[in-house]
């Protein structure tokens, strides 16, 4: 069902009863209670019986009701056989062909019964097909009418075999001109399996939002997002267990206990900053809080995009709890611009001075300076501390009811092979979810030496997902938002 709330839900319920007793319901009552009345002239039927029943069971009576049910079951059959073959050949056909089959099979329910009637008798009322005054005729009739239903129940479930796949996913493995690791990869995947990849983006929240939306009716067969929020994901049964091809040579800690979900890329959380304006990068969250920095710094909101709820993780682990870290981050809010639902828009701000800093993660923001060359890359540091980050990696998992879930699980497998592996670091500037890919090439090296002296840490996850809620009201209380 399309609606979410329950208030709706109820009210298209009631609305339903409203409708469905007076025009389909009492009728029908109306005819069960007559059919044990002696008689019925007022507003309610007087005296009972059960006469009408042991007369339909007599003489001529009996002989049509014979008839009737034999016909209803010869057209059954036969509009079972009829609609089965036509389900069978839409699924085989492409979608532009089976889009017109549907459009055939329905037309006989579109058309007025009593049209369809007469074409019959016109079109049998002489021979060779001379059928008129015979069962056939009516079996016909009612076959041509019971049909359409049952073959567009065929086609329904042929749709889930669909040569498509859709993709909701966080923002990051995209390129800004077509050449991320998601464009490879999709156009590889297309082009090897026939599969088109539909592809729907935006914040870690809010895709996962979308899909809980969704959840009666699911329109996404694969859910990309960051931690915290595939384990929300996870928690609110959107996500089937499926451990693709190559999930064995993840890392336990990258993917789900109970297979509902896998790291396709790894990643790091990072800022990043404008090398035209700032000639060295910042090193600390101190130095945020300088003046020069009001209306030019900007983060995603935490809760609604995975990188803005990064920031709440670090500010937390770095400055030694919730109570430090939202004092400091009510204190940098007067330099703030202001939210963002998706970290993907702030780095070309930076680039061209919009920004002089924003949050991002290493592997869009390294993508990202390709072809943007004012963008530099950094970890903040507690001050007198080091420089610090921790795991941030777009996880994958097939979504609960997928409208092509055979589809999703080709595409999962295909995510995690050896071979879209080998480019993560090559054309999406990530890195490699499988520890037996070691990848050499220069984007490799180059990331390497950005993490080299900045300490890894590991967040309590279960932690994060069962507080979450708390940590982001207790950052509105923090900066007013």
């Amino acid at each position: 069902m399309l609606v979410h709330s329950r208030g709706a839900r109820w009210a298209v319920w009631a609305l339903f009863l409203v409708l469905f007793l007076p025009l389909f319901a009492l009728p029908l009552l109306v005819v069960l209670g007559a059919s044990f009345a002696t008689n019925w002239s007022s507003a309610l039927p007087s005296g009972f019986t059960t006469g009408h029943y042991s007369a339909a069971t007599r003489g001529e009576a009996f002989q049509a009701l014979t008839t009737s049910l034999l016909t209803a079951g010869a057209a059954s059959l036969l509009a079972l056989v009829v609609g089965t073959w036509a389900a069978l050949a839409a699924a085989a056909l492409k979608k532009r062909h089976r889009r017109f089959m549907d459009a055939l099979f329905v037309l006989p329910v579109a058309v007025p019964s009593v049209v369809v009637g007469l074409a019959i008798l016109v079109a049998f009322s002489k021979p060779p097909f001379l059928l008129n005054g015979t069962p056939e005729i009516v079996i016909l009739a009612l076959t041509l009418l019971a049909a359409p239903a049952l073959s567009a129940c065929g086609t329904g479930s042929a749709s889930s075999d669909e040569k498509v796949v859709t993709v909701y996913s966080a923002d990051g493995l995209k390129g800004e001109n077509g050449d991320g690791w998601y464009d490879r990869v999709f156009k590889d995947f297309e082009k090897q399996t026939g599969i088109k990849v539909e592809y729907v983006e935006g914040g870690s929240g809010e895709m996962v939002q979308r899909a809980v939306r969704e959840k009666g009716n699911p329109q996404a067969d694969v859910l990309v997002t960051l931690p915290p929020f595939i384990q929300q994901a996870d928690g609110k049964g959107l996500l089937q267990k499926y451990a693709p091809k190559g999930s064995d040579q993840v890392s336990g800690a990258d993917k789900g206990a109970d297979a509902t979900w896998t790291s396709v890329v790894n990643n790091y959380f990072g800022f990043v900053y404008d090398k035209k304006e700032l000639k060295q990068a910042p090193t600390t969250w101190e130095e945020l809080l300088d003046g020069s920095y009001k209306n030019k710094l900007q983060y995603s909101t935490p809760g609604v995009a995975g990188d803005g709820t990064a920031v709440l993780i670090k500010a937390m682990h770095d400055f030694g709890g919730e109570k430090p870290a939202m004092d400091y981050l009510g204190r940098l809010q007067a330099n703030n611009v202001g939210p963002s639902a998706s970290t993907g828009k702030l780095a070309p701000k930076v680039d061209k001075g919009e920004l002089l800093v924003a949050n991002g993660d290493v592997q869009m923001n390294f993508a990202q300076a390709k072809t943007m060359p004012n963008l530099g890359i950094w970890f903040p540091a507690k001050e007198g501390g080091r420089p610090t980050t921790f795991a941030l990696p777009y996880a994958a998992g097939l979504v609960t009811d997928a409208p092509h879930t055979e589809n999703g699980r080709k595409l999962l497998d295909f995510m995690l092979s050896q071979g879209a592996q080998q480019q993560v670091s090559e054309i999406g500037g990530g890195f490699s979810a499988r520890q037996d890919v070691k990848a050499t090439d220069a984007n490799a090296v180059a990331l390497a030496g950005l993490m080299d002296g900045v300490e890894v840490f590991e967040p309590d996850w279960d932690d994060i997902d069962k507080n979450l809620t708390s940590y982001v009201d207790a950052w509105k209380s923090a900066t007013g938002s």
